[in-house]
């Protein structure tokens, strides 16, 4: 009789990993809207992410969190701190559009007891190179992963301290700029930063993008057309080697 439980057991957890794998399977696909602000004219980005120049769906850093109670000691306040676990994570995606080649980069911020977060103010969004020709931007607005859009795990779980994206399904509401020529072109490096402005070789919790391992891209932009843009992103990167089982609630 343990027996027949065990084998039911073993063979219930091998269904619901098979169905989460299937869920995001062969999705590889960018589809947004930009909406013009005044004028109203619309443009849409649809296409394929090409699976073959991207080594994973993005990367996810831990932030740092601590808890403890502040107090006033010989008229100076001092801190006391234990350690706590951090659910929150920056994540870094790049993305490179098959066939027409457009780069998407995005960062935003992440928490694993959450169902969306912000995007990065100075790295949020951009869409540009390619077949495009043009740059949208997007530094204001949010990111929308659901119960099981990012694999991500707390850290109370096991989950290391920089970890690798097997997939990534969200939807985005952001707001930016459209600019009428490109300013990145190929696949951008990430570096190590200290203040989300310049390289550094030391190794810090925060990463940029960047195009020449001196100075952070920068999305943000005074510049061109106001836009909004919605929509949504899915990436399956099936050579990355998950850390464990989809974030749920």
């Amino acid at each position: 009789m343990k027996r027949s439980y065990t084998i039911l057991i073993i063979s219930i957890l091998s269904s619901a990993l098979f169905f989460l794998d299937c869920e995001h399977k062969d999705q590889n696909n960018v589809d947004l809207k930009v909406l013009a602000v005044g004028s109203g004219d619309i443009i849409f980005i649809n296409g394929e992410v090409d699976s073959d120049k991207i080594s994973s769906c993005g990367v996810a850093v831990p932030g740092t969190a601590s808890s403890g109670t502040t107090g006033t000691t010989s008229g100076t306040t001092t801190t006391t701190t234990s350690g706590s676990t951090s659910t929150r994570y920056t994540i870094t995606s790049q993305l490179i559009m098959k066939t027409t080649g457009e780069s998407l980069v995005l960062r935003f911020q992440f928490d694993s007891s959450q169902y969306q977060g912000s995007v990065d103010p100075q790295q949020g969004f951009s869409y540009s190179g390619g077949a495009f020709a043009r740059t949208v931007t997007g530094n204001v607005g949010k990111v929308e992963w659901g119960a099981s859009g990012i694999p991500v795990y707390p850290s109370t779980s096991g989950g290391a301290q920089q970890q690798t994206l097997q997939y990534m399904d969200i939807d985005l509401s952001l707001t930016g700029k459209l600019l009428a020529s490109s300013t990145t072109t190929g696949i951008l490096n990430q570096c190590y930063t200290s203040d989300n402005v310049n390289c550094t070789s030391i190794t810090t919790t925060q990463q940029c993008f960047t195009q020449d391992n001196q100075t952070c891209v920068s999305t943000a932009s005074s510049a061109g057309t106001a836009v909004t843009i919605t929509g949504h992103i899915s990436c399956n990167a099936p050579n990355v080697i998950p850390s464990g089982s989809a974030t749920t609630q």
